[in-house]
């Protein structure tokens, strides 16, 4: 349903969430944004190339004996850009025409999202105040490219970064927290005391949700069910992973995914051999509050904010905080880990941005203006 904007002015700001997958826009102040979208509805063929091979692929084995293929409709997908800010920037191959290059297209692509985003709203972007949710683990790369297309291609006045772990704890009515992201690319767990992120205790794994998306889009193809990975797109394969879940996936689709608990086992909560990058999320979420300070963990373990899409999946909280707790007890910590629930990072935002930021400030948020 469209929106329109008769009463738009300067000091009327509005919230971005642009992430991997899902874009939400709206005014800042509201309780959700006005629009919901997925970032696969703006895919189309781009003119750069990707590698065929890449040593940063998703797969588990040897690296180094057996360097893997990336999944099977990964290049595609990235190609396309069916979803945005893939961490591995190396995968894209170098070219001396600029229109070839993967960064004239992602400019390009993000013009055409955002322009498309306030023609939806009937917004005009120039002058516009824009809060952004800002990712740390985002590559400042990509993170330079969206403010030159907001501030100097839309000519918007200011653009607001807002940690995104901060608005996920305002969102959950708590000062205190661990959030862990189970977002696309990687699962980031940050800490967050007095409404301060604790950066230096940081982390993430690449055990992201696309590891579990193509490995289930493997595992349908290997079985030789019809179609193509094309066919098998992002919405589909999380649809089939929810009913199987919930117990309510018809018979074709308990067959296709009769290896789902093994698949989210596999990519999210065993251990084996890894990589310091891919940790299981558990383990991950363990180290780092037994590394917080002693007067604080405590505190940080008993609010633990669960966002991002695989947290989705009936079952996963549970595994996961039943894994935390276990990691913390067998470590000497005697505490539990409890779940908070967030209305979300841009609900979040939207509260910091009409009510908290204008009575102190932003001393706590970066702000990169047009002049």
């Amino acid at each position: 349903m469209r929106t329109l904007l008769l009463d738009q002015s300067k000091d009327q700001p509005l919230i971005l969430s642009i992430g991997s997958r899902t874009i939400q826009f709206g005014i800042s102040g509201q309780a959700k944004p006005l629009i919901t979208l997925q970032t696969s509805s703006y895919s189309r063929p781009q003119l750069f190339s990707v590698q065929e091979l890449s040593l940063h692929s998703l797969n588990e084995k040897d690296r180094l004996d057996n360097p893997p293929s990336l999944p099977l409709s990964l290049p595609e997908d990235l190609q396309s850009l069916k979803f945005l800010f893939y961490p591995d920037l190396l995968v894209c191959k170098d070219s001396a025409e600029l229109v070839k290059t993967y960064q004239y297209n992602l400019q390009g692509h993000l013009f055409l999202i955002l322009e498309d985003l306030f023609r939806r709203i009937n917004f005009n972007a120039m002058n516009a105040k824009v809060f952004v949710l800002d990712d740390d683990y985002h590559n400042e790369w990509y993170k330079r490219i969206l403010a030159d297309t907001l501030l100097n291609k839309l000519q918007a006045r200011s653009m607001v970064l807002l940690p995104k772990s901060l608005m996920c704890v305002l969102g959950a009515g708590i000062s205190n927290g661990l959030v862990i992201d189970c977002g696309w690319n990687m699962v980031t767990v940050e800490p967050v005391y007095d409404y301060r992120v604790l950066g230096n205790y940081s982390g993430f794994t690449r055990r992201g949700g696309m590891r579990l998306h193509y490995r289930v889009v493997e595992e349908i193809m290997s079985e030789g069910k019809e179609g193509t990975t094309e066919e098998y797109d992002f919405d589909m394969v999380e649809t089939m992973i929810r009913r199987y879940t919930e117990g309510k996936a018809t018979e074709d689709q308990n067959e296709a995914t009769s290896h789902l608990p093994n698949l989210v086992n596999s990519c999210f909560f065993s251990d084996g051999q890894y990589d310091i990058d891919d940790k299981p999320p558990a383990l991950l979420a363990f180290q780092i509050v037994k590394g917080l300070p002693i007067d604080i963990r405590r505190e940080i373990s008993s609010h633990i904010v669960i966002v991002g899409g695989l947290s989705n999946i009936p079952g996963f909280c549970k595994t996961l905080l039943d894994q935390i707790t276990q990691l913390l007890a067998d470590g000497g910590l005697e505490f539990t880990a409890k779940q908070v629930y967030s209305v979300g990072a841009w609900s979040g935002a939207s509260l910091f941005s009409s009510s908290m930021l204008p009575k102190h400030g932003v001393g706590r948020v970066r702000e990169l203006r047009r002049d």
